[in-house]
């Protein structure tokens, strides 16, 4: 016996039928048309809401902790592991509260490490312009 490999015929037309047991195939080269017997099968998958997880706001954090506002950064960095593990848990409300205390710790650090940036660079001026200036160095 001869075995031939058919694809199922996916074009709407009166011999396919997608929810019966028996799904025909394209004819065969002899005349004869081949069926294929689909088993159904029941799934336990359920349609459900998907509600999506809070920022977490990791590289936000990460980027403060690099650049200047360091205890802020770690503060961030431990809020959004926080925002993570309570997801992750199925506690949304939580995870939005550690979501927004994650955000205001990097706002926080992003706005330190600006300002102390900022008196680095004046401090760094004083010391070698205004020196050369008075002839001191």
């Amino acid at each position: 016996m001869e075995f031939i490999e058919l694809k199922r015929a996916y074009k709407r037309d009166d011999n396919y039928h997608p929810n019966s047991e028996t799904q025909p195939l394209l004819p065969v080269a002899n005349g004869k048309q081949m069926h294929c017997v689909t088993p159904t099968v029941q799934t336990g998958i359920h349609a459900s809401r998907v509600v999506p997880r809070p920022r977490d706001y990791f590289l936000f954090s990460l980027f403060v902790l690099i650049f200047g506002g360091l205890p802020f950064g770690i503060a961030g960095l431990i809020k959004s592991s926080e925002v993570r593990q309570r997801a992750a848990a199925g506690d949304l409300e939580g995870a939005k509260k550690a979501s927004s205390e994650a955000r205001f710790c990097c706002i926080c650090g992003l706005i330190t490490g600006f300002v102390v940036m900022v008196w680095i660079t004046g401090l760094i001026y004083n010391i070698v312009f205004l020196h050369r200036a008075n002839g001191e160095g």
